[in-house]
């Protein structure tokens, strides 16, 4: 075969996530904070909506979610992309910004990382990252909250045995179900 066949043949034709990978890494600072922006759309999105793209100036995707679980796009392979532009963003706004998609997509690993290694940022960032994994694993977690606001403190240990026993539960309710048949 020609190498021109070759290299067509594989190529994968471009999706939405590797169009929003690509401005994420655009020298242009615009730009990636219109990927930023949709990728807040498109992650706050659960069961159906229409997206005017901001960085694809005049598209609109319409998205539906027919299982009706989860979310309508699978965000995490953009996870890279977005701890490195919450780390390295040129200014606040734009680290708030991947903040604030990280938190919508809500993949826990992601944000367990994001806690562990604490990059440098200003002090309006820090607490802005504060607030925001408080809220998400408060409202994961509500029987986190009592606690949380009696010692005005959440940890990752905290998170850690809430989750162990909720998956106990659920083991147990399991058992149950089991043993009734």
């Amino acid at each position: 075969f020609p190498m021109e066949v070759v290299a067509q043949e594989d190529e994968e034709p471009p999706t939405l996530i590797k169009h929003l990978r690509k401005e994420l890494k655009s020298k242009d600072a615009m730009r990636r904070q219109m990927a930023l922006l949709d990728i807040n759309t498109l992650a706050y999105c659960r069961v159906s909506c229409t997206v005017n793209l901001q960085s694809i100036q005049g598209r609109q995707l319409r998205i539906e979610n027919e299982t009706g679980a989860g979310a309508v796009v699978d965000l995490d392979a953009l996870i890279p992309d977005l701890m490195t532009s919450y780390r390295q963003g040129p200014a606040d706004g734009h680290r708030l910004l991947a903040l604030s998609a990280l938190l919508n997509i809500g993949n826990e690993k992601a944000l367990e990382r994001l806690i562990e290694e604490e990059a440098p940022q200003s002090e309006g960032v820090q607490r802005a990252t504060q607030r925001g994994l408080a809220s998400f694993y408060l409202e994961k977690y509500p029987e986190l909250t009592e606690r949380a606001f009696r010692t005005r403190r959440l940890t990752l240990d905290q998170v850690a045995r809430a989750k162990a026993l909720r998956m106990k539960r659920a083991k147990e309710a399991g058992g149950e179900e089991a043993a009734n048949e």
